[in-house]
């Protein structure tokens, strides 16, 4: 909808020129028309909206009568043209002005003009999936910079792990399974997969994420489930090895008093934190690098999600950067979030 609607209105000469009168132009705005002086009265004139010129001011010595056009209402008429045309401008104007309030105020509080409609990737999404979203997403960035307290520099170095990178690929996509990848199925629940009694069902874009993202990423898989689990995933995922390099399980994570698991990126031996980027639905798992991860939609059934889909084109966008950290900080907010009224 254009911001502005424009009402033309009939270019009109006075039936009593002497008398001053208002134009309503398409702003609203009540203005006065350019006036002309001639020896024997005024006239007052409205020009077009270009405003390109005013009517020539006829000669002082020999003044000239208007001809009287055919194309123009007769004298009698006038006024009443005038009056209706002002009375149909101000109603449109009126029409128009309580429809577009209308349409703004619907508009501030539609899902489209969240502040962090961005963090649902996806192109639509209903206002209770985004608003349940942000809530877990700012409970876990609040538990994360308000509680969690990072251990001790000297017990990271005792748990740092070799990471095989891949010499050709500058940057490190490590991916969180379950809701964001795969969703494992109850006994209530009808599954895609079963293998050794596990039953499964893989997201949308799966596939197509992961073949495009091992082009330009070292890709790891970083759980907070068993390393049993994981490899039966993981093996269905990429049944040949060559998109995923390795999985980090729940004894790579870090276990706090209140049984949330941490995945700590320091315990990761020698990766650059600039080129580092987690994907997970629980934003405390990465709590304590806010700036490295990615809080994804978590995902349990929807066929029709694209989460993955549209996740991929700002990896790729991410992938190019010199710092990913920063790269995120301007995009996605996350900090903004902690303190934002939901």
């Amino acid at each position: 909808m254009n911001s502005k609607q424009h009402y033309n209105t009939h270019k009109l000469t006075l039936s009593k020129p002497s008398k001053k009168s208002q134009f309503y132009s398409d702003d609203g705005e009540s203005t006065t028309p350019h006036s002309i002086n001639s020896v024997k009265h005024k006239q007052e004139f409205q020009t077009d909206d270009s405003d390109c010129g005013t009517p020539i001011t006829p000669s002082a010595k020999s003044p000239q009568k208007p001809q009287q056009s055919k194309f123009k209402p007769k004298p009698s008429t006038i006024q009443q043209l005038f009056t209706n045309t002002a009375k149909n401008v101000l109603s449109n104007k009126q029409t128009h002005s309580d429809a577009e309030l209308k349409t703004q105020k619907q508009y501030e509080v539609s899902v489209k003009n969240h502040p962090f409609r961005h963090l649902i990737f996806g192109e639509s999404v209903s206002e209770t999936t985004l608003k349940k979203h942000l809530l877990l997403t700012q409970r876990g960035l609040i538990y994360a910079t308000k509680c969690l307290k990072g251990p001790s520099d000297q017990f990271i170095k005792s748990r740092q792990i070799e990471v095989p990178i891949e010499e050709t690929k500058q940057k490190i996509l490590l991916l969180d399974l379950d809701e964001t990848l795969i969703h494992c199925c109850s006994s209530k629940e009808q599954a895609q997969v079963h293998i050794n009694q596990i039953g499964f069902n893989v997201r949308p874009y799966t596939n197509y994420f992961l073949n495009k993202l091992a082009e330009i990423y070292s890709i790891f898989i970083f759980t907070a489930s068993s390393p049993s689990y994981a490899s039966v995933i993981v093996d269905y995922l990429d049944p040949e090895q060559n998109k995923i390099i390795g999985i980090f399980s729940r004894n790579h994570c870090m276990e706090t008093k209140n049984g949330f698991f941490i995945k700590d990126l320091r315990t990761l031996k020698d990766i650059d934190l600039s080129s580092t980027i987690i994907v997970d639905n629980l934003a405390h798992s990465f709590g304590l690098q806010i700036d490295n991860g990615i809080p994804i939609l978590e995902w349990n059934s929807n066929e029709k999600d694209e989460e993955l889909k549209f996740l991929t084109e700002y990896l790729i966008k991410a992938s190019k950067v010199d710092d990913v950290r920063i790269f995120n900080q301007e995009y996605l907010r996350l900090r903004d979030l902690i303190n934002y009224q939901l």
